[in-house]
């Protein structure tokens, strides 16, 4: 099981098509809307035949890249029955850009990296919610 340390690069991610009514990109803030506190699913990538490249499915992603630079990431690899990822804390920070809101997410996952081999991971995240 890959525990997350405090010296450790991860990247947590809401994964979905943020456009507005008039198919504008989303601002900040609507896009920080999907932090709720609840259990979110954890997204996918499918291969669309039709595009000829993946395409990726509403829902959250985690990704760890490891010392050697290999990514590992949930949405390759199946979520298990025990999988959780839960925000249980998002406050509106009351900025207009950027960091608009603070979560508390703990997440339990299996990534999957180079070679397809795959490990679990488990934790907890604290601090701000970006915009990318």
């Amino acid at each position: 099981m890959q525990r997350v340390g405090s010296n450790e690069q991860w990247r947590i991610g809401f994964i979905g098509t943020f456009l507005t009514d008039s198919g504008l990109p989303a601002t900040p803030r609507q896009c920080g809307s999907m932090a709720i506190i609840a259990d979110h699913y954890y997204g996918r990538y499918r291969w669309s035949e039709e595009d000829q490249a993946y395409i990726s499915l509403d829902g959250v992603r985690v990704a760890w890249q490891d010392p050697s630079g290999g990514l590992w990431a949930s949405d390759q690899s199946i979520a298990g029955p025990n999988s959780v990822f839960e925000v249980t804390a998002s406050e509106v920070t009351g900025a207009i850009t950027g960091t608009i809101r603070q979560v508390r997410i703990r997440f339990s996952c299996a990534l999957r990296g180079p070679n397809m081999a795959t490990i679990g991971a488990t934790g907890e995240y604290v601090g701000p919610l970006v915009v990318l």
